[in-house]
């Protein structure tokens, strides 16, 4: 009997920002010397590894939202990208440094390429193209079809690069065994934009497109509609003497700043056995803040210790609850105070308020007319506001947009995919499993990162993206180790 070579064991990961580097770092981890040989295809049309929407900022006052100490890409070394800011980027920072979201980024990048110099049995193919469709491939495994050329860094063509196949500008389809999707978060439809105000070359609709905001660094007077996270980047990047920015939102309400002074931690609490309604959760909540006050004189770490406990919270509740969750208040309360500002930046915020070059308030958009140059923006309360430029501020979306061309419109229309709960990101089983329309998860397909978010609310941050980067590595082992065995059981020739 003679026996065939099988072919290396394929996985796709979908999307190339933090979520998509980190599951590829921990693919690359958890191969062990003696299991198959292992190629993983990272695939994002983005120029840049490990940037995506939230890393590919360069504006020095664009800093992290969780300190240093908690940011490692490593779970079990904590300090990991401690070490390495310290050795690459600033000697002086310590657990409690916010550092610069665009070191992050690079740090990433460089942990990935470290891992694979590193390791024998893995290589990264890094395609610059857009997945569009998934399906499965007649011979076992799946079809991953990616739209138009893709360039690689070197602007060479990565299939030609890497040897896989003629180039061509159509589509191609790429055989693997299983599909890691790390597709962030979709695009916000921005609902507000008034119809007079849509196209108009003086909306910025992405303030994270590369070279968006170039175009009004010279308005005297900017109109940002959003006052969340996203707002206070980008009016930390626009505010200066002669020119105000005004940020408006339906609430006006700023996300809190993180404390300047270390805090102790607090437990997490233990969850009643009986059903949880969202009124049982408001009173949770309370009793966490009146406990951290208590202990520390700071309301913060109560609603820290929350952390660990949030993903059964969310799905113990029934849907109507997580629903009203969403319509009322509690959702605004939470993102302003559990996503918080770095101190510095608050700060910074804080002093170009005072000098009146930020205002902040209450406010929804109802019109938009091009008066002489400029824009009158008419706002519900009858005030207006004579600006040169309005900046999308309202963040990512949560829903999947559906119509639209793309990998997560064709997972819906197929049915290999449905909505999450409350319409939030796609379903997935307790290990991120993707599940089909009729509830059945793919053990082949595994989803991390925000398009978990209707599935355990909070699946935004590196804490949690690094766990479940982790568990999808675990949760494909078996699966790739039965793939490689049927292959070369087929290439067995007697």
């Amino acid at each position: 009997m003679s026996v065939v070579t099988a072919e290396p064991v394929a996985v796709a990961v979908v999307g190339a920002g933090a979520a998509g580097t980190l599951g590829a770092l921990h693919l690359a981890r958890s191969r062990d010397g003696s299991a198959p040989e292992l190629e993983i295809l990272l695939v994002d049309p983005g120029p840049r590894t490990g940037r995506g929407v939230a890393y590919s900022t360069d504006d020095p006052t664009h800093l992290l939202n969780v300190p240093a100490g908690r940011m490692s890409a490593l779970p079990d070394d904590p300090e990991h990208f401690l070490r390495w800011l310290r050795a690459e980027r600033d000697p002086t920072a310590g657990p409690g440094t916010f550092a610069r979201r665009g070191w992050y980024g690079e740090y990433l990048e460089a942990m990935l390429a470290l891992e694979l110099r590193g390791r024998t049995g893995v290589r990264l193919r890094r395609v610059h193209r857009r997945a569009v469709a998934l399906r499965d491939d007649p011979l076992g495994g799946l079809r991953l079809r990616l739209a138009g050329t893709g360039a690689g860094e070197d602007g060479q063509d990565d299939r030609v690069a890497s040897g896989r196949g003629p180039a061509g500008a159509g589509p191609v389809d790429e055989r693997v065994d299983a599909v890691v999707l790390a597709l962030g978060s979709p695009r916000n439809p921005a609902a507000w934009v008034p119809p007079s105000l849509r196209g108009s070359d003086r909306l910025v609709a992405d303030p994270w497109m590369p070279g968006a905001l170039d175009r009004v660094r010279c308005a005297r007077d900017v109109l940002l509609v959003g006052t969340g996270l996203t707002m206070v980047d980008v009016a930390l990047t626009l505010a200066g003497p002669g020119r105000t920015v005004h940020a408006v939102s339906r609430s006006g309400r700023l996300p809190e700043a993180h404390s300047e002074r270390p805090v102790p931690a607090l437990p997490a609490p233990e969850l009643p056995s009986a059903q949880l309604r969202l009124h049982d959760v408001r009173r949770l909540v309370l009793r966490q803040l009146r406990a951290g006050l208590d202990a520390t004189g700071d309301w913060r770490p109560g609603l820290d210790s929350l952390r660990p406990v949030t993903r059964e919270l969310w799905q113990r509740l029934p849907e109507r609850d997580r629903t009203e969750f969403l319509l009322r208040s509690d959702r605004r309360w939470w993102e302003t105070h559990r996503h918080r500002m770095s101190p510095a930046s608050a700060t910074l915020l804080r002093r170009a308020l005072a000098a009146g070059e930020v205002t902040v308030g209450a406010g929804c958009v109802v019109d938009a007319r091009h008066v002489e140059g400029r824009l009158a923006v008419d706002l519900a309360d009858g005030q207006r506001l004579a600006v040169d430029a309005v900046v999308d501020c309202t963040g990512r979306g949560t829903a999947v947009p559906l119509g639209e061309e793309g990998l997560l419109s064709d997972l819906l229309v197929h049915g290999r995919a449905r909505p999450g709960p409350v319409g939030i990101g796609l379903d997935v089983d307790a290990d991120g499993r993707l599940r089909a329309w009729n509830g059945r998860p793919d053990p082949r397909v595994l989803v991390i990162g925000a398009a978990r978010q209707g599935a355990e609310w909070e699946s935004t941050a590196v804490p949690e993206i690094r766990a479940q980067a982790v568990a999808a590595a675990r949760c494909l082992g078996p699966v790739l180790g039965r793939q490689q065995g049927a292959m070369a059981a087929m290439g067995a020739t007697a």
